[in-house]
């Protein structure tokens, strides 16, 4: 993994395993992250996948149809109302 994260949306489809946003502790600051990588358990390697459109931390993912999608959360400030389709 590129980017150590935690509160990220993880989920599996299609044989990988996704972390998307998430943050990182840089004491005293917490950022809050919008990047997305994909992890391949069958080479052992992460791959940095195109970005959210905004930083979310402790947002939930699901897969549905192949397809994931990042819900809720929050940035540096309030939640974030909206989902945010990511191709599968």
């Amino acid at each position: 993994m590129a980017t150590g994260r935690d509160e990220l949306a993880a989920v599996t489809c299609g044989g990988y395993i996704y972390a998307m946003g998430g943050s990182h502790l840089v004491w005293p600051v917490r950022h809050v992250l919008d990047s997305a990588e994909r992890f391949d358990p069958r080479s052992g390697t992460w791959q940095e996948l195109p970005r959210l459109t905004r930083e979310r931390c402790a947002a939930a993912a699901v897969a549905l149809h192949r397809r994931l999608v990042v819900l809720g959360g929050c940035d540096e400030v309030p939640a974030v109302p909206r989902g945010e389709p990511r191709g599968g």
